[in-house]
């Protein structure tokens, strides 16, 4: 929870416009604040802190941002916000100095709401695609063993047996899938350096959203590469088996 003391266009009258939170009313703030028993700690941060962190979290704006533009904070910490940053929030939000009283954790959850929301859509998605592929790997052996059928046919009058002439087929497919996952590993890891590293470089930093190392992509890679050779040989055996007469 933030607390701004500096003052600003707003309906309170704890503010004056255009003048600074005197240096009284921060020590009186400050002091309020540690005498309270539903506050753990208390942390003053001065306005050009304030202009230095909002300089590195937003590099564009450099220009822009001036002195005044981010005033100074108190940034607190309660012993039970679920209990009482209501009751806190009015307690502090009219004192003289105070502009307003802001709670991160409603953003935060946002984010979070938002991470959640596209995991469980990636999650859909994947199943979807999961479906498509293996009808997909399904209709393809079909074809290609329909189109191949005079050569599977000589095989099997020279003395071929059945896994003979379905090894070819199957080695096809999984050959098929491993360029398939190397491709999603290189897309992953692309993916990773662009939307972790750079978009939600901040979130990332300050432990928002986690991190993905180079070993958790290797290994996410790797994985996705085993189940889908082991999926597309299975979805293979069995269409060779149940749906091609070779």
């Amino acid at each position: 929870m933030r607390k701004r003391v500096h003052p600003t266009q707003t309906p309170h009258t704890t503010c004056t416009k255009g003048e600074k939170t005197t240096a009284a009313q921060i020590d009186s703030i400050r002091a309020q604040l540690k005498g309270d028993p539903r506050i753990k700690s208390v942390k003053f941060v001065t306005e050009a802190t304030n202009l230095a962190r909002a300089v590195e979290e937003q590099p564009a704006y450099k220009n822009v941002v001036q002195p005044g533009t981010y005033p100074a904070s108190f940034t607190i910490t309660l012993k039970n916000i679920g209990k009482d940053y209501v009751a806190v929030r009015a307690t502090y939000q009219n004192i003289q100095g105070v502009d307003q009283v802001q709670n991160s954790v409603g953003v935060i959850k946002k984010i979070l709401n938002i991470i959640d929301s596209a995991r469980w859509f990636s999650i859909i998605i994947a199943v979807l695609v999961l479906a498509a592929s293996v009808l997909l790997i399904a209709n393809t052996i079909q074809v290609a063993a329909a189109q191949r059928r005079n050569e599977t046919s000589i095989m099997r009058l020279v003395g071929a047996s059945r896994w003979m002439t379905e090894l070819p087929f199957m080695i096809e497919t999984i050959f098929a899938v491993v360029i398939g996952g190397i491709v999603s590993a290189v897309f992953l890891s692309f993916g990773k350096h662009y939307v972790l590293d750079n978009v939600f470089k901040i979130p990332v930093q300050n432990g928002v959203i986690p991190n993905l190392g180079i070993n958790d992509v290797l290994v996410a890679g790797g994985s996705g590469l085993l189940v889908g050779v082991v999926l597309a040989a299975i979805t293979a055996l069995v269409t060779l088996r149940f749906y091609v007469r070779l």
